[in-house]
């Protein structure tokens, strides 16, 4: 059995810890136990909804609710929002790691209201993306001809 760094014998991980004691837990079961989830790791439970606007007075002023969304989303669409010239203020939150939700508050000024600077900052990132994922096939394309030029002339086929 392999040992730890600290000396004592590392457990195995297909055995319970007290195997002497009835399984009252169904992730104590190794039958039933997902071998890829660390102890450490949770899942939580999918959102709801996957998209919801609070309700304010102001359409200037409101919270949209992101389902099963997290920093990636949420710091670059505060980003791309910030640039905006329509945006007053914009921050995200996520409130806690096991709750499946982001929270984006958006400020706008008199001339767009909140929602349609939210949709023109998604359709903003989708431009970004798309401009990524044609930068990164080229440049792939670019080394790729690059290596096959440098096999040639050192005549390796």
């Amino acid at each position: 059995m392999p040992r730890t760094k600290w000396g004592n014998k590392a457990k195995r991980q297909d055995t319970l810890a007290y195997p002497h004691l009835p399984c009252k837990d169904k992730f104590q079961s190794n039958q039933i136990r997902d071998s890829t989830m660390s102890v450490n790791e949770h899942r939580p439970q999918p959102a709801e909804k996957k998209f919801e606007s609070l309700e304010y007075t102001d359409e200037h002023s409101r919270t949209f609710v992101f389902g099963d969304e997290d920093h990636t989303l949420g710091n670059s669409l505060r980003h791309v929002l910030m640039g905006r010239k329509e945006t007053r203020f914009c921050g995200y939150s996520v409130p806690h790691p096991s709750e499946p939700k982001m929270n984006i508050r958006l400020q706008t000024s008199a001339t767009k209201p909140a929602l349609q600077v939210l949709k023109d900052g998604l359709h903003e990132m989708v431009e970004i993306c798309d401009l990524f994922d044609f930068t990164l096939d080229r440049a792939i394309s670019d080394y790729e001809e690059q290596q096959a030029d440098s096999t040639d002339e050192r005549g390796i086929h």
